[in-house]
């Protein structure tokens, strides 16, 4: 049975979303998360409950912080590191994710295939002494049981993490890296992508860094001139990655923005999608504030809402409880959305306000529809009274976010609907707007 109701003010579904999390006022197609921590898989406990709620209240995409990497994958020596077996890999806290994620729909990011850095402790003094067919054999077989293995269950993967030098010459490392002995570092990237894309075909790849934000860095040139010969050489590459691990109120600012918006506009033009991966804002002494904190996080949403090539913007954790950044940068912390004791600061507010103002929905002409909607028992569906000047219905949940756009209504609508209450928005051809909140039960 379902039951009318009259019009349905804006007001009661603000204050219905504000209970809600910060993933329910996203348009669809844009996802915001967070990178979870290594307790989250090895000692939950120390986390404490509230860490998990939040996860799933307010994200709808996340990452690992450590356990995707090869150092924790590899972290034991292979019998034979040059004929890899599945299970030479640790997946086990990989297997976690994939089944927290996939029970509580959450798109999962992997991170990484490939970094110069921390590599297995036995990696580095192992490929000193291998060829150049056997480094690109062994990492060919990485990739390829790694993204075989989580194959349908990873949205996206970094491929290739922070391959790009701080100094503009040479562009990409060697030297210092695990492997110095690809003789050409670009077709070492290229042939990481190949492999990713080879082993699961449908996963966005992505290249990842940091400083290449703007055009201040040396790095973002050669970012750039990296990137553009990998799509002119057909390298399947579907994305890069922004880290933006920023001091807050001084490599912040309405310039940063702007340079921001600016590189995602320059990777758009080569098809790509540009996403920030790793957000975080550091407090250093007195610097800035959490008051100017929290306009910095907003401006971030904005720039998620606002740049068609942006779908995604995760933050490096979300509670300053277990950021990096003390243990990184001296005198420096507070750089995430929630303090140490789980309590929301300023910043989370900031980025729900901006949320919420992006889903507001003007009620114009809200009582010049005759048509009104009733249900129909013996089909399921929602009827209207007269549908002959309709245009469109757009239905909306009790956040108000829209969910479904029905157009040329003509017998009925709403049969799938799971129990609930909705927010329909009815158009006619005139341009007119009514409101209508009906509970399907």
């Amino acid at each position: 049975m379902k039951k009318l109701f009259g019009v349905f003010a804006l007001v009661s579904i603000i204050s219905l979303a504000k209970a809600q999390g910060l993933q329910s006022f996203l348009p669809s197609g844009k996802y915001i998360g967070t990178a979870v921590n290594d307790n989250f898989f090895n000692n939950p406990s120390a986390n404490g409950a509230d860490y998990e709620t939040i996860v799933k209240k307010d994200f709808n995409v996340l990452v690992a912080e450590n356990a995707f990497k090869m150092g924790s994958i590899l972290a034991n020596k292979p019998a034979d590191p040059l004929n890899l077996k599945l299970s030479d890999l640790n997946l086990s806290y990989v297997d976690k994710l994939i089944s927290f994620t996939q029970s509580n729909n959450i798109r999962l990011r992997g991170h990484n295939f490939v970094w110069y850095a921390f590599p297995p402790s036995w990696l580095t003094t192992e490929a000193a002494n291998w060829s150049e067919a056997q480094l690109y054999s062994f990492t060919k077989q990485y990739i390829t049981l790694l993204a075989g293995h989580c194959k349908g269950k990873v949205a996206e993967w970094d491929v290739v993490n922070e391959a790009i030098n701080d100094n503009s010459t040479p562009a990409l490392r060697s030297a210092d890296t695990w492997y110095a002995k690809a003789t050409s570092p670009q077709a070492f990237i290229d042939s990481c992508f190949y492999y990713a894309h080879a082993a699961d075909p449908s996963a966005d790849l992505f290249y990842n860094d940091y400083s290449i934000e703007t055009s201040y860095s040396n790095k973002q040139s050669s970012m750039l001139t990296v990137i553009q010969g990998m799509v002119d050489r057909g390298v399947p590459i579907n994305g890069v990655g922004l880290q933006c691990h920023f001091e807050s109120g001084v490599n912040t600012g309405d310039w940063v923005y702007t340079e921001v918006g600016k590189v995602m506009d320059k990777l758009g033009v080569m098809g790509l999608k540009c996403n920030v991966t790793e957000l975080d804002l550091r407090i250093c002494g007195s610097a800035s504030s959490i008051t100017e904190q929290a306009d910095e996080y907003k401006h971030f949403v904005n720039i998620l809402l606002t740049k068609s090539n942006c779908n995604s913007l995760l933050l490096w954790g979300f509670t300053d409880k277990s950021s990096w950044i003390p243990g990184f940068f001296s005198g420096c912390g507070e750089a995430l959305i929630y303090d140490n004791n789980y309590q929301p600061k300023p910043a989370y507010t900031a980025m729900k306000e901006a949320l919420q103002a992006s889903n507001s929905v003007k009620i114009t002409n809200a009582n010049s529809i005759a048509a009104v909607v009733y249900p129909n028992p013996s089909t399921g569906n929602f009827m209207l009274s007269s549908s002959a000047d309709i245009l469109k219905i757009s239905v909306f949940n009790v956040q108000g976010k829209e969910i479904s756009v029905v157009e040329n209504v003509k017998e009925g609508f709403g049969e799938n609907f799971s129990q609930g209450i909705y927010l329909l928005k009815i158009v006619d051809v005139y341009g007119n707007e009514r409101y209508e909140k009906i509970e399907k039960r």
